[in-house]
């Protein structure tokens, strides 16, 4: 989780345990696009309006990371690629 705290614009919260993570982010916008740029860039999650009852499209985006099978170097990998897509989602938004 080291890599995850060095991401602008993330919130979490360490995990004593479990299988995966929480993440939400500083951007707003619809989980089907995000999703489909992370996937493009090589790494996926599951969306965070699949946790939401009452789901908001232009809601803050957020994310549950899944992490107990996978090794340590691809979750540093999948982080990178992740702090790609944000990178990029701001700068086009900026550009816009």
């Amino acid at each position: 989780m080291t890599s995850l705290a060095r991401v602008p614009g993330v919130r979490f919260t360490p995990p004593a345990g479990g299988f995966s993570i929480w993440v939400q982010t500083d951007l707003e916008g619809s989980d089907a696009s995000w999703l489909y740029a992370a996937l493009e860039n090589g790494v996926a999650f599951d969306p965070g309006g699949l946790f939401y009852a009452n789901v908001n499209p232009d809601g803050p985006l957020s994310m549950r990371l899944s992490f107990s099978s996978v090794p340590t170097e691809q979750i540093e990998a999948g982080v990178a690629r992740l702090d790609k897509v944000l990178r990029s989602t701001r700068a086009h938004r900026l550009a816009a």
